[in-house]
């Protein structure tokens, strides 16, 4: 399952932090009334920038001038190498080359969103795709104009989990000294089993309190109590939402805001298709918008 991983565009004109209108107009001049730009300098491997959609959260699927929009939608590409690239058929599992001309090469890319109320990258991370920092290259041939990509950290998620409505299935990993395993209740250890264990490299605990449906499962005011409980934690997680939201799960330990997302096609048409991604990372924006709001503040 491929995770959406959330940025914070920082725009400047001469090493001034400028405003959202400025940063449009020069988006607009970098695309020079064409909708795909080259971000790679010569001889180096080609990373193309496709601008798909400029539209408004109202109506997402019809282009807009881009000073109403409220983002735009693209893809980045990389040129890949097809030695290692070929079809096959899924029924008698024969296999054929990717036929290209000369003037033609294959690329590997995948999606983002540059949303303009507040200036979020939303970014589809996926393998070989260019990273999201190449974006940084559209200002490439303007000495005054920069364009920082920062990832949006969550060094304060406990605080804002603690204003959430409702607090759901919570799972905690812990390290166990094999010493203390047979001290544990619930764990059906012999003492030959126990031996045998001698051997292992780790052993781990996992502890999985899980909530009523729409109910929280404690008070919010404990949970850094019940985080700091424990010695070590290798993993944290927590399901939350507000009563208006949908449930999400919160890593405790992961400091960079960071979202799976699961997409079910229902179309194999490549279009089609590309428009549920369109559709679900934007809903996925929308679910977190209030939390990343929380985070970029100054």
């Amino acid at each position: 399952m491929p995770n959406l991983h959330f940025y914070k565009a920082v725009y400047t004109e001469n090493d001034k932090i400028s405003s959202v209108y400025e940063l449009k107009e020069s988006i607009w001049q970098a695309l020079n009334n064409t909708n795909t730009i080259k971000l790679s300098g010569d001889g180096e491997e080609g990373i193309m920038l496709d601008i798909l959609k400029i539209a408004t959260y109202d109506k997402p699927t019809i282009d807009i001038d881009i000073e109403r929009a409220d983002f735009i939608f693209g893809c980045l590409g990389k040129e890949k190498d097809i030695t290692n690239i070929q079809k096959r058929n899924r029924e008698d599992y024969t296999y054929t080359d990717i036929e290209k001309t000369e003037s033609e090469y294959v690329e590997i890319f995948t999606y983002f969103y540059l949303f303009f109320d507040n200036n979020i990258i939303v970014y589809l991370k996926t393998s070989s795709a260019p990273k999201i920092e190449e974006l940084e290259k559209i200002f490439q041939n303007e000495d005054n104009k920069k364009l920082e990509i920062i990832p949006i950290v969550t060094k304060d998620l406990i605080k804002v989990l603690k204003k959430k409505d409702i607090i759901g299935t919570t799972k905690i990993k812990i390290p166990v000294p094999k010493d203390q395993l047979l001290n544990i209740a619930g764990v059906n250890l012999s003492q030959r089993d126990f031996d045998e264990l001698r051997n292992e490299n780790e052993v781990s605990l996992e502890i999985e309190i899980k909530a009523k449906r729409d109910r929280s499962i404690f008070n919010n005011n404990i949970i850094d109590t019940l985080i700091n409980s424990f010695k070590k934690i290798t993993k944290a997680k927590i399901k939350a939402k507000n009563s208006n939201e949908k449930i999400q799960e919160y890593d405790i330990l992961t400091d960079k805001f960071i979202r799976k997302v699961e997409i079910k096609y229902n179309s194999g048409k490549y279009l089609e298709r590309r428009n549920e991604i369109r559709e679900k990372i934007l809903d996925i924006y929308k679910q977190n918008r209030k939390d990343l709001e929380l985070y970029i503040k100054d």
